[in-house]
Formats: structure tokens, sequence, C-alpha cells
């Protein structure tokens, strides 16, 4: 108890945490505790500023830790991780999508040959991430093929959340297909759609606001990810329904009270402001 609390007084310090403070800041310490206290394997930060990606990376400043002219710059950063014995490498390789194909081939009459096109050719999102994990596990990153499954399940999050997310992003694709063949001009073209039409429609509009119920399922994830943050303050990901459902013994409860007890642990200061506003959800 005395060596998490000295660890976290020393955290607090180097990152300035009193006075220069963020919610992103806040959370990149818990996380750097629960890593070196074994609660967790490994962490991940998402770099949606688009930063990390040139060859000076590590003098990069994470973006949303600025405040009152300070920040935590990932040079500051990997000094940390490396004496807490982990290791922080940038991931920024291009991944392949992953579908539900059993979700899709029920909706629509596709075949696996199409979808597994489709994944392949879709961009996934190219930005960097940046990685805090056991040495042991860095290799794990460069085996990465697929966008989510692979990640989420060396994030250690519950497969039923890292399946809900697949199955969001597979849902947009589904509407997109449908739209697809509601509208193609057979009669126009005289002619039926072929494998090659539907690919081009799907890659000029998935994720486009304007396909059949795109904004209706957006705020349906979006209210999701805002019921999982109320309900699992603790916890960096979005959990799925049927944890939300069942706040108490579901897999995320689980986790969101392993992470809770641990910053009640540290901190009662910090522990109020998680339960309040949660802590960053980055993947």
């Amino acid at each position: 108890m005395a060596y998490l609390t000295s660890d976290f007084e020393t955290l607090a310090k180097t990152f300035d945490l009193e006075t220069s403070g963020t919610k992103a800041s806040a959370t990149m310490i818990f996380q750097l505790l629960l890593l070196k206290h074994g609660r967790r394997n490994a962490f991940a930060w998402y770099d949606h500023e688009n930063c990390f990606g040139g060859d000076d990376w590590l003098n990069c400043e994470i973006q949303s830790t600025i405040h009152n002219g300070n920040s935590i710059r990932l040079e500051e950063l990997k000094e940390v991780a490396e004496s807490f014995g982990f290791s922080l490498i940038r991931e920024r390789k291009r991944l392949k999508m992953e579908f539900n194909h059993e979700m899709i081939k029920k909706e629509v009459s596709v075949d696996d040959t199409i979808i597994q096109n489709l994944e392949d050719e879709m961009d996934s999102g190219g930005t960097a991430t940046i990685w805090i994990l056991k040495k042991e596990l860095v290799p794990n990153i460069a085996a990465f093929t697929g966008a989510n499954i692979p990640r989420g399940v060396l994030l250690e999050y519950p497969y039923c959340c890292i399946s809900n997310f697949v199955n969001q992003k597979t849902q947009l694709l589904v509407d997109c297909m449908k739209e697809f063949y509601l509208s193609f001009p057979t009669n126009t073209l005289n002619r039926d759609p072929t494998d090659q039409d539907l690919k081009a429609y799907c890659f000029e509009n998935y994720h486009n606001e304007n396909v059949l119920d795109y904004e209706m399922r957006k705020k349906a994830f979006e209210k999701l990810a805002e019921d999982s943050r109320k309900i699992f303050p603790f916890i960096s990901h979005h959990a799925c329904k049927n944890c939300i459902d069942d706040p108490q013994s579901s897999p995320s409860a689980k986790l969101n009270k392993t992470y809770a007890d641990f910053a009640g642990q540290i901190n009662d200061n910090l522990f109020n402001f998680f339960n309040e506003n949660g802590i960053m959800t980055n993947l």
C-alpha cells in the first residue's frame, strides 16, 4: 500500500498533475499504476490528433494532456514506462477491417469472399497507436492482422464487448449493402448488380451519413458508450449492452470493480474524480 501511494505521488509530481493535470493525464497515471502493480498487461493510446506519425514522434506532446502550458511528452512517458520495466512502442501499420460474416450473410445475399475483399481493402484507419506493455508481449503487436479483435484481446477487454464493437461496424456495412441493392438502377442499366458494383459502393459509402439508418445507428452507439461510462467509469473500453444490463456481475462489471478498488487504494481524490467523470476511453 505504501509503495502504491509513493508511486502515485511520484507520477503526480512527474506529470504535474495538481497544477497542470487533465482527464487524459490522470488516466495515463492510473494506467501506468495498473501496469506496474499487475492489474493489466498492456495499455494503448490512440493518436486521435495525428501527432505521432513522424520520425520525431517521441518528441511529440499528447495533445489532450496540454494544460496551463504543460503537457506529457512521449519521450518522458517512455522513460517512466521503461523505469517500471515496460516497453513503449509505436504501432502504425495498416490493419484490415474485421466484420461478422455470419451477421452479414443473414441479412444480405453475399459470400465470404466478397466480405473478405472488403475487410482487406477498406481503410481501418492508419493513424499511430502508442502501446505500453510487458516486454514479452511486444511481438504480439507486430503479429496483428485485424484492427480490433487482437487489440481487444491484448488489452484484456471482455470478448463480448470486443464482439459488440465488431458487430456495430458490421451493422453499418449491412445497412450500406441493403441500400446498394435497393437503389441499384437495374432497369436503367439493363443488368443486375455485380460483386464489383457492390464493393465499389461500400468503399465509397461505408460510414456515409446519408446511408439508410446511419444517424439512428450512430446515436444508438453513442448512447451505449455514454451508458457504459456512467455505469462503469473505471474501464477503458465501451461495454456491450449485455454487460450494461448486468451491472453487478457481467465481465465489464467485474473489471470495473477491480479497477475501482485499485483507484480507491491509490488516492481518494483520484477515485472520486474517475467515479464522477470516468477515465479516458481511447481505443
